[in-house]
């Protein structure tokens, strides 16, 4: 029996809490698009957010028509491992890439009968990797109570997201942040490109004196030669994110000699294959990764 391909959609809302960064500005909900191909019975499944023009270019209601094309258009076989070969002949954009790799990764590694990361490679052990708490926009008091609720949840890893204002409200909270917490928490600041080259220097000092674990996305794409200045003066690592949208660019930064975090994600990347080779292909070169999603 041929497959039989479905897609879904949702808006994905969060009670009480506004997703808000410098370069998305607030958003209300997570648009999502779930495709799952049935297989006779076995069903396997992948999601996609896509209100995210303000990483990828493309606008929600424009991606879904190029993922509904895709699909109408994809000859899925009972081979999804044959499929996932043959994605290479069509010129799918990377969102829409991902979104079928990954249910054809899931729709392998269920009828291999093991997990996803087994099916790719992986050791099988269990991992054991930290994971952190985003802290967007809101008034201080919101985002402490925010970041109290984390930690008593366990979590010790919070990322704030800042470059709204006045760069010093930001430094405020993240002070109000290292001194409610103190050292036992890791803080982490993202810019998402809002700042300057010379407002970015000028706040690596006070910024270090925070102890922050890594600062990302600072300056806007654009200008490489200046993240490798920022990277070389920083006293903590710099990690690029829409940075990555601009293949040049990226291989500038990744043979500059100055070791930079990179944080990647699968709709960026376009798929788990890319993902892959691109974490080994930056770890060779020096680099480290940190694995995102939307």
């Amino acid at each position: 029996m041929r497959p039989r391909p479905r897609l879904f959609e949702k808006t994905l809302r969060y009670e009480g809490l506004t997703l808000h960064t410098a370069v998305s500005g607030p958003v209300t909900g997570l648009e999502e698009v779930y495709l799952t191909i049935d297989y006779d019975g076995l069903v396997a499944a992948s999601e996609l957010r896509v209100n995210i023009s303000y990483l990828t270019g493309v606008e929600a209601d424009r991606q879904k028509c190029l993922i509904r094309e895709a699909v109408a258009g994809f000859p899925f076989s009972a081979e999804p491992e044959q499929d996932r070969a043959r994605l290479e002949d069509f010129d799918f954009d990377a969102p829409t890439r991902a979104l079928l790799e990954t249910a054809l990764v899931d729709a392998a590694a269920r009828m291999r009968r093991c997990p996803a990361a087994v099916w790719l490679g992986g050791s099988g052990g269990q991992p054991s990797y930290g994971t952190n708490q985003t802290l967007f926009r809101d008034r201080p008091e919101q985002v402490l109570a925010r970041a109290r609720a984390y930690i008593e949840r366990g979590f010790r890893a919070l990322k704030l997201r800042i470059g709204f204002g006045e760069p010093e409200e930001d430094l405020r909270l993240l002070r109000d942040l290292r001194q409610v917490f103190g050292s036992d928490v890791n803080l982490a600041a993202d810019v998402n490109g809002a700042w300057s080259a010379p407002e970015t220097e000028a706040l690596l000092e006070p910024l270090a004196a925070l102890e922050i674990d890594y600062l990302e996305q600072p300056i806007a794409p654009g200008d490489p030669q200046a993240y490798v200045r920022l990277a070389r003066q920083a006293a903590f690592p710099i990690m690029l994110d829409e940075t990555l949208r601009f293949p040049a660019e990226t291989a500038y930064l990744v043979t500059s000699g100055t070791p930079f975090l990179w944080h990647l994600k699968l709709v960026k990347a376009g798929g788990v294959d890319c993902m892959i080779q691109t974490s080994r292909e930056l770890r060779a070169a020096g680099h480290d990764v940190m694995i995102g999603q939307m």
